[in-house]
């Protein structure tokens, strides 16, 4: 059931992506096509850095923490964390619609 649900949901947002994609080439004048490869890739970026923990960004953060005189005086040590990401649905349906457009461009 979990399985069934996860690919319902991952085609909703291939479809919602589709939607946006045609909707910006409607209203800007751009090719589908192109419309559809600007979507995927901030789609697909935005997913995946909101979904991942770890990583620059947090390790600068913790850095910035621990070298505050807050985090001086509470004694919090610098604890690097490496790169996880969170695989849901977004992510996935983001990515193959990524990988559709990029087989129609070059299949089509």
């Amino acid at each position: 059931m979990k399985v069934l649900r996860f690919a319902l949901l991952t085609l909703v947002v291939i479809a919602v992506l589709a939607a946006i994609s045609y909707f910006l080439s409607e209203k800007f004048g751009l090719t589908l096509i192109d419309a559809m490869f600007y979507v995927g890739v901030g789609a697909s970026f935005f997913s995946l850095y909101f979904s991942s923990s770890g990583g620059l960004a947090e390790n600068f953060a913790e850095s910035e923490i621990a070298a505050s005189y807050e985090g001086l005086k509470a004694g919090h040590s610098f604890k690097r964390t490496f790169l996880s990401l969170n695989v849901n649905f977004v992510n996935v349906g983001s990515v193959i619609f990524l990988i559709l457009v990029f087989l129609s461009v070059f299949i089509g």
